[in-house]
């Protein structure tokens, strides 16, 4: 089993996971709705800003759950 940080900590893998996970997701939704409406000039301040939004908010998840990724809940044993 992967080990996970703790509840109110973070770890260098939090970090770059958030920016991957959260920020291509939020990036590509953005491109993707672009595409949709047939504009194929993306604004890629839009585009940056919703993926540091997604990372953050990703990051700002990790640090309130705990390794078994229960929110505000102390570690079992310790």
């Amino acid at each position: 089993m992967e080990q996970k940080s703790k509840l109110l900590k973070l770890d260098l893998k939090d970090i770059i996971k958030s920016i991957v996970m959260a920020g291509l997701f939020s990036a590509a939704t953005v491109i993707n709705t672009y595409i949709e409406v047939g504009n194929l000039h993306f604004d890629w301040g839009e585009i940056g800003k919703a993926a540091l939004i997604g990372a953050l908010a990703y990051i700002v998840k990790n640090f309130l759950t705990n390794s078994d990724d229960k929110i505000l809940i102390k570690e079992k044993n310790g």
